[in-house]
């Protein structure tokens, strides 16, 4: 028996509750069947993230990367590199 196993390319997506970005980035990577991890920064599991946030002077989220970890930006970037995808 061989198993196959399909790539599924992911993004990761840093956010926090009630921010309007972060719902738009994911659901822009959603719409277009991009796979995504999500570290919200006030679940409690995802706290050890704070830190290194801090210390990399992120005053904002989203704070999005691709698949290959490279920083793309937050939500206006994305949308930006999915239009440019698209054209």
């Amino acid at each position: 028996m061989t198993l196959t196993r399909k790539f599924n390319p992911m993004f990761t997506v840093i956010s926090r509750n009630n921010c309007p970005f972060c719902l738009k980035a994911k659901e822009l990577l959603s719409g277009n069947g991009i796979f995504f991890r999500e570290f919200n920064l006030e679940e409690e599991e995802n706290r050890w993230l704070l830190s290194l946030v801090r210390q990399a002077d992120i005053k904002t989220v989203p704070q999005i990367y691709d698949m290959s970890g490279r920083y793309v930006g937050g939500y206006t970037e994305l949308k930006t590199l999915m239009d440019n995808l698209e054209g």
